[in-house]
């Protein structure tokens, strides 16, 4: 971070050739909001929602890249297979500036000014979950460099939270048409679930767990980023759990678990936190059915799960967490209704879904692996 001392004199510096030829203003309401007028077209975006970097492509192409200067967060680590198909599809994508991340604390606002933004985009969870940012944003506003709050963490099927983003996006890329076709398409998808389930009756109990190495004895899980849980009609058991009301996110214990004996457990593959899972689940990742076996069994093999209902009734599903959070998130809220209620859900095929957003939206076809499910008694 740049000393405050120091801030006048860099940003003076720093700022004073950015902007200049023909703009139309337009003010966007972001995720927290805040009205923020903008002058477009944009020509230097720092972004550091990489959960919602699927948006801006599907809005504007892969020619979308040609106006990014600079990527936060750890999309390398946490999105290992979208990483390596954005480094194949655009030529210079991995030559792009890496600026840290905000969970990890290490933002340089230094670095960010000097790339003489003229949009830098924060995703919404940096305050959801109360991650350090302020003075990073107070160096932007003093700088007057525009920044706005987006993503559909948490609350992704709200009313209006992913349309105000998705909309939001097409304006700022100025191509609201096919902002409004991709708005229209979550909706039908969407609606396949929300228009079927109703509220009333019990619902069936997950235990939802972020994958770590199943060597390691600990059982991570979180009550904030999985939307998809509460809207697919399930209960979140970790709600219980006193301990995870700060954060929203720790460890519970086998003990724990049993004593609940959840009706379902959903296991999240994410590279971030366990790399080797980006062999099995991912963009262009088809594994073998012995390889899909071999991850199942670490897990379902541990210490006590062979007594819980779910294990026993062939009701655990492993899932890419990647989509949870991101522009395709009705893939997960489908995978969700349909494990949570297959008889009323005989005919949901998320896996198409996905396969037809990215023929209609997305600059390249689509091929991996998303989700398994496996045999009784592994």
């Amino acid at each position: 971070m740049l000393r405050l001392s120091r801030l006048r004199q860099y940003i003076t510096a720093t700022t004073a050739d950015r902007g200049g030829g023909d703009k139309t203003q337009v003010t966007v309401t972001d995720s927290q909001g805040r009205d923020v007028t903008l002058d477009l077209p944009l020509e230097k975006i720092v972004l550091f929602d990489n959960d919602s970097i699927n948006t801006y492509v599907a809005i504007g192409g892969l020619e979308f890249f040609d106006k990014v200067v600079g990527l936060g967060g750890t999309l390398k680590e946490s999105n290992a297979t979208l990483w390596d198909l954005y480094c194949k599809k655009v030529p210079g994508f991995s030559d792009i500036p890496q600026l840290g991340g905000f969970y990890e604390g290490t933002v340089s606002s230094e670095k960010v000014l000097a790339l003489k933004p003229d949009l830098v985009v924060i995703p919404n969870y940096v305050k959801l979950l109360n991650y350090p940012a302020d003075e990073f944003i107070e160096y932007l506003e003093y700088s007057n460099v525009p920044y706005i709050f987006l993503g559909y963490y948490n609350d992704s099927f709200d009313e209006g939270v992913y349309e105000n983003n998705t909309r939001t996006i097409g304006t700022i890329l100025q191509n609201e048409e096919r902002a409004e076709e991709i708005i229209e398409f979550n909706d039908r998808e969407k609606e396949k679930v929300l228009g079927v389930l109703h509220d009333g009756g019990d619902k069936p109990t997950v235990f939802l767990e972020i994958l770590m190495d199943p060597s390691s004895g600990t059982y991570m899980t979180t009550v904030v980023g999985e939307p998809e849980i509460a809207y697919g009609g399930l209960y979140n058991m970790g709600r219980d759990n006193s301990m995870l009301a700060g954060t929203g996110y720790g460890f519970l214990s086998m003990e724990y678990i049993m004593s609940k004996d959840p009706d379902l457990i959903l296991l999240c593959a994410s590279g971030y936190y366990y790399p080797p899972l980006g062999e099995v689940f991912g963009f262009d990742v088809n594994p073998t059915q012995e390889q899909l076996e071999n991850t199942a069994k670490e897990y379902l093999g541990r210490t006590g799960w062979s007594s819980l209902t779910a294990v026993k009734e062939g009701r655990v599903h492993f899932i890419d967490a990647n989509f949870r959070n991101g522009v395709e998130c009705f893939v997960s809220l489908q995978y969700v209704a349909m494990w949570g209620y297959p008889d009323v859900f005989p005919d949901l095929d998320p896996k198409s879904a996905l396969e037809e957003f990215y023929d209609r939206f997305m600059p390249f076809e689509i091929s991996g692996n998303w989700a398994y499910t496996p045999a009784l008694s592994q």
